[in-house]
């Protein structure tokens, strides 16, 4: 398999170790990226099927990530900007949908195409 995408971690050392995410679509996981203009990194990892995720962000340590039941956090959430809560919100929407998520489904939508 081919590596599609790397990212650096921007924050300092005090932040923590950032975690280590190695992805493919039979995992069943959602996992997104943002960093907003500061260079402030955001990591979103749901598990589709358990419905529990996890929110890293860099600037409140890599180590301390924001768990999340059913599509709601179990924990408060650090002070988004407008375009970190649009992110996190299209992300949620999508990670939790109804629409039930199968590595068999996904195969399926995509056969055929080039």
């Amino acid at each position: 398999m081919n590596t599609l995408l790397t990212i650096s971690n921007h924050h300092v050392r005090e932040c923590g170790l950032p975690p280590e995410i190695n992805h493919t679509v039979e995992d069943g996981r959602f996992v997104s990226y943002f960093e907003n203009v500061f260079g402030e990194q955001f990591l979103l990892v749901v598990d589709r099927q358990a419905r529990r995720g996890r929110l890293y962000a860099g600037d409140c340590g890599w180590e301390s990530p924001f768990e999340i039941e059913d599509g709601q956090f179990v924990s408060p959430l650090p002070i988004l900007s407008e375009g970190e809560f649009r992110w996190l919100s299209a992300c949620l929407s999508e990670a939790f949908s109804p629409v039930i998520w199968t590595p068999a489904a996904r195969s399926a939508s995509t056969s055929g195409v080039s």
